[in-house]
């Protein structure tokens, strides 16, 4: 059998600048790993945004092809006329929303303010290491 003599970390004698250089190289490798997560994030959020943008768009000819534009507008202009048939007119509202379309906005927003938060993060992140 082989047997290794383990000698303490205390009686080795390192020199003094290693360190400093240790300690510059993990100070600068923290620092592009943050860079590369600020640029990933940031990319995500540009991203996000556009799909937000899409998905607006697409919300918006939603409700006018299935006409809840115009019933949301009816119900402001002619409130008072609807108190008598406020059971259908819900009722027309709920069939004619295109919920899938908004849930496809809520979660292009939701994904856009947590892209953004990072994005934040990281940068507040990096002006601590200057």
């Amino acid at each position: 059998m082989h047997s290794e003599k383990h000698i303490p970390l205390k009686e080795i004698n390192f020199p003094q600048e290693l360190s400093g250089i240790v300690l510059s190289r993990v100070h600068k490798a923290q620092k592009q790993r943050v860079v590369l997560r600020m640029s990933f994030f940031g990319s995500f959020c540009i991203g996000s945004l556009i799909a937000v943008l899409y998905a607006g768009m697409y919300f918006v000819q939603a409700t006018t092809q299935t006409g809840f534009s115009q019933y949301i507008s009816l119900l402001f202009s002619d409130g008072a006329a609807l108190l008598t048939s406020w059971k259908e007119f819900s009722l027309l509202l709920v069939e004619s929303v295109p919920l899938t379309h908004g849930v496809v906005v809520l979660i292009t927003v939701g994904l856009f303010v947590w892209s953004l938060s990072k994005v934040l993060e990281k940068r507040k992140i990096m002006y601590a290491f200057h």
